[in-house]
C-alpha cells in the first residue's frame, strides 16, 4: 500500500475517498489543510479566556453570564440546562466548577504570557481528556497544537493575554481563515 499516491488538485472530496477507502478495507492517510475556524473549538477557547478576563476585572455584566452559560453547555462541562439556569436564577455561578477553575487561572493572569495562559486552561480544564468524549480527539489536539503555537509566537512578538483575545475575536468575527496542516 505503500507504493500508492493519490494526488488531488481539490480538497474538497477527501472526506469521500476516505468513506469509501474505510468502507472498502484499505488503509489510507490523507494529508491536507484544515480551517482553524471549523468546529466550535476555537471559539470555545476565546470564550474561555474573555470569561477568566471578566473574572479578573470583576466584570459581572450580560456577557459575563453568556460565557458561563457557553462553558458550562461545552463539551468541557456537560452541565444540563437545568442546572446552569439554577446558578444563573439564584446568582450562585461562583459555586460551579467552570467559575471555580476559571477564578483559579484569572488570580494568576498578571503573572502569565500568552502560551502559558493556553497551557494552563488545557492543563485545569481537562482539555483533552474531555474532548476524547467527542471524538476526532486527533484533530482538536491539532488545532490545540496550532493555537499553542500561535500564542508562543505572539508572546515572542510581545502581545499581551488581552491582545491575543482580541486577535482570536477578529479572526472568528471576520471569519478569516487560518489554515494548519
Amino acid at each position: 500500500y505503500s507504493d500508492f499516491a493519490i494526488l488531488m488538485d481539490r480538497g474538497t472530496e477527501f472526506d469521500t475517498y476516505k468513506k469509501i477507502f474505510e468502507y472498502l478495507g484499505l488503509p489510507i492517510s490523507i494529508y491536507k489543510d484544515e480551517n482553524l475556524n471549523d468546529g466550535y473549538d476555537l471559539g470555545l477557547m476565546k470564550n474561555i479566556l474573555k470569561f477568566i478576563f471578566k473574572l479578573n476585572r470583576k466584570e459581572y455584566d450580560v456577557e459575563y453570564r453568556y460565557l458561563f452559560t457557553s462553558i458550562a453547555r461545552s463539551f468541557l462541562f456537560n452541565i444540563k440546562d437545568e442546572e446552569i439556569y439554577d446558578h444563573l436564577q439564584k446568582q450562585t455561578i461562583a459555586q460551579s466548577p467552570v467559575y471555580q477553575k476559571a477564578f483559579a487561572i484569572s488570580q494568576k493572569l498578571t503573572s502569565l504570557n500568552c502560551l502559558e495562559l493556553i497551557q494552563t486552561i488545557i492543563d485545569d480544564f481537562a482539555y483533552l481528556k474531555q474532548a476524547q468524549m467527542v471524538g476526532n480527539i486527533d484533530v482538536i489536539w491539532q488545532k490545540l497544537d496550532y493555537l499553542l503555537s500561535l500564542a508562543q509566537d505572539l508572546t515572542k512578538a510581545g502581545l499581551t493575554t488581552l491582545d491575543f483575545i482580541t486577535h482570536l475575536e477578529r479572526v472568528i468575527d471576520d471569519g478569516l481563515e487560518i489554515k494548519y496542516s
